[in-house]
């Protein structure tokens, strides 16, 4: 690499790996970072949906996972069939990533997260014979503890969580968890999240104020009402039902406030609309329930 001593060891070279782009966000910080200290580095995962935005400065970008399943247009529910189908691209992909990985040679593999456990292993162990294994726990229950988990995406995790080489947790909890199932502490580097800088996706259809500006009636107009935005994928281990329910408990009350719910949702939130449906809490806590660019 150019400017570099001569006789320095070279970066070791790094596949950054989300199949699905669960954190898009901090993989394409962490691959930016990496490069910036001049890692060769390259993501892989799926193809861009049309609201996501990517800049992959200094890094490469590699879709190898579900070029069907994952297109902009998928719907998140999906039928039998597409999750099927989905299943079926996963394994395909696993098979490109490990003839990249033969080809290539990277020093490291990266990964963010599981898709399916016990087919992941088969890959990792195939591709853990010529690179360093790594990583990142974001989360110390299995897809963030969500109850409405398929089998398969479970099945196997515990074997395939235990096969790295070296981990990365930000929480003393998820490092106590990787403890419990036997991984060695000196394995396990512990680092805070880092702050993100989120991409602005422009416009698009339905673009405007994440909120509109909200005047409290009654006894409360005396008061600044507090302003409060829930935004984000709507997924059952965020807690959003908790939040409602506190929301409901302080409408109740009476108290000045607005709560925003706003996001694409990844479960039913019938329950929850009819919760806020009411006339004392509908101006309080209104629902946007679609991706919203920032």
């Amino acid at each position: 690499m150019t400017g570099r001593p001569a006789g320095e060891t070279p970066p070791p070279s790094v596949l950054m790996v989300d199949p699905s782009l669960f954190s898009l966000p901090y993989d394409e910080h962490l691959c930016r970072a990496l490069a910036h200290i001049g890692v060769p580095v390259t993501l892989v995962g799926r193809p861009l949906r049309t609201y996501e935005h990517l800049e992959p400065e200094g890094f490469t970008f590699a879709p190898l996972f579900y070029p069907r399943t994952e297109t902009s247009n998928a719907d998140w529910r999906g039928s039998p069939g597409r999750r099927l189908l989905k299943g079926l691209e996963h394994a395909r992909g696993l098979l490109a990533l490990t003839r990249r990985t033969r080809t290539e040679r990277p020093d490291v593999v990266h990964l963010q997260w599981f898709g399916l456990p016990f087919l992941d292993r088969l890959a990792l162990r195939r591709i853990g014979r010529s690179a360093g294994l790594v990583m990142t726990v974001h989360n110390s229950t299995v897809l963030h503890g969500a109850a409405h988990a398929a089998w398969l995406q479970i099945l196997g995790d515990r074997r395939a969580r235990t096969m790295f080489d070296r981990y990365i947790v930000h929480t003393k909890k998820t490092a106590n968890h990787l403890a419990e199932l036997g991984i060695d502490a000196d394995r396990v580097t512990l680092l805070a999240h880092p702050p993100l800088r989120l991409n602005h996706t422009g416009g698009g259809e339905g673009a405007g104020p994440l909120v509109e500006e909200f005047t409290p009636k009654g006894r409360d107009s005396e008061e600044k009402p507090v302003r409060l935005l829930f935004f984000g994928s709507i997924k059952h281990y965020k807690g959003v039902d908790l939040l409602v329910e506190a929301a409901l408990r302080l409408a109740a009350r009476g108290l000045p406030f607005r709560l925003d719910v706003l996001g694409r949702p990844f479960e039913p939130m019938d329950g929850l609309e009819r919760r806020v449906a009411p006339p004392g809490a509908a101006g309080r806590l209104p629902f946007d329930l679609r991706y919203t660019p920032g």
